[in-house]
């Protein structure tokens, strides 16, 4: 991944919808990052992630496959029950993906977590 989201190259109105769009999918990204590194190697499945973050499927999942593909998420192998009765696979942070965790706890990280959690919309407990 280039740090662009996809776009249609022959469409400059697709290019500039992506190009307006990044800032909100990059701290998508970390929201739901964060999210996996709160629960831990049990993980979640891409609908619990939703259900938790109360964020659209069309915007989660695809922020989950760009952490996959920076390597900073796994398959866990473990699947859950689905709403529908089907199954889902559960994801969890990759060692990579740990570490960069552990950094976003430090006071060096806080001013952009905390700046980050401000336009979370996680559900309140």
């Amino acid at each position: 991944m280039n740090g662009m989201l996809p776009f249609q190259p022959h469409s400059a109105t697709s290019r500039e919808a992506a190009v307006k769009k990044l800032p909100r999918a990059l701290s998508d990204r970390w929201i739901v990052f964060l999210q996996l590194g709160e629960v831990g190697d049990q993980g979640l499945a891409d609908h619990e992630i939703q259900e938790r973050l109360v964020m659209s499927g069309s915007t989660q999942r695809p922020r989950r496959v760009e952490l996959y593909d920076k390597q900073l998420v796994r398959n866990t192998g473990l699947r859950v029950q689905t709403q529908s009765g089907g199954s889902a696979f559960r994801w969890a942070l990759t060692e990579k993906g740990k570490a960069l965790f552990k950094w976003a706890n430090t006071d060096e990280a806080g001013a952009y977590s905390e700046f980050v959690s401000r336009f979370s919309r996680k559900k309140e407990s």
